[in-house]
């Protein structure tokens, strides 16, 4: 199943037959974009908590601000939290140093 969010610049994929979900971002994305595709993610009929989760933000720039992203983090700890393996892809610093704060609520 393939689901997208504000004009196809956040998409997911999930693949049950490999477990698996695959999220791809592009362009200009906030917080509202993830939580958007996270929460489409959630309600898909193929979604199960025995997924693990691969994310795509090479192509991405991130336009937060500081309190709308401890937002962010706050609504995925509460929402989107479950025992997985998570892998994320990444090309730029700015890119990685988001990520890191993002990892460090998952543990």
């Amino acid at each position: 199943m393939m689901g997208t969010t504000r004009k196809n610049r956040c998409r997911y994929r999930i693949l049950p037959e490999r477990r698996l979900i695959v999220g791809y971002y592009s362009g200009e994305v906030n917080e509202n974009d993830i939580i958007s595709l996270k929460k489409a993610i959630l309600n898909d009929n193929n979604f199960s908590t025995g997924f693990n989760v691969l994310d795509d933000y090479r192509d991405v720039v991130f336009v937060t601000s500081a309190n709308s992203y401890d937002q962010f983090l706050k609504w995925f700890k509460e929402s989107f939290n479950w025992e997985r393996r998570s892998a994320v892809l990444t090309d730029t610093p700015e890119q990685v140093t988001n990520i890191l704060r993002f990892d460090t609520i998952q543990k």
